[in-house]
């Protein structure tokens, strides 16, 4: 009986990493972006939580008549929740544009086409909770 010894290339822990991070064949891609990512979103939900929760009153307009936005200080939901949101969509372009590089796909083209995609969401989503 012969047994044949396939000899194989130890990879390092980090090109497994590296590997597994850019694969399409992941169930949910992650993407160096989202290495990024997903930590600093995790961090601005729970600052935003407690925020908006619990912030003191701040001087915005420097006329010494200090502006709350706190539920604590009695804000409704709706005045404390009306924040920018140019930085969660940023997070999500930044991620469909890598996730259609890596796959071959012409970048620009997949974040183009989101944009119909992002208005409807404002127009049957957004609109109506405002």
């Amino acid at each position: 009986m012969t047994a044949i010894l396939e000899r194989r290339e130890s990879e390092s822990l980090w090109g497994r990493f590296c590997n597994w991070i850019t694969s399409t064949e992941n169930r949910l891609y992650i993407g160096w972006f989202g290495v990024l990512m997903i930590p600093t979103l995790l961090t601005a939900t729970s600052v935003f939580i407690i925020a908006f929760i619990a912030a003191p009153p701040v001087d915005i307009d420097g006329i010494r008549e200090p502006v709350s936005g706190s539920l604590l200080y009695g804000n409704n939901i709706i005045s404390g929740a009306i924040i920018p949101t140019s930085a969660a969509i940023a997070c999500y372009m930044g991620r469909e544009w890598e996730l259609s590089f890596r796959l071959g796909m012409r970048p620009w083209i997949a974040v183009a086409y989101s944009a119909p995609v992002a208005a409807a969401t404002a127009v049957f989503l957004i609109y109506p909770i405002g």
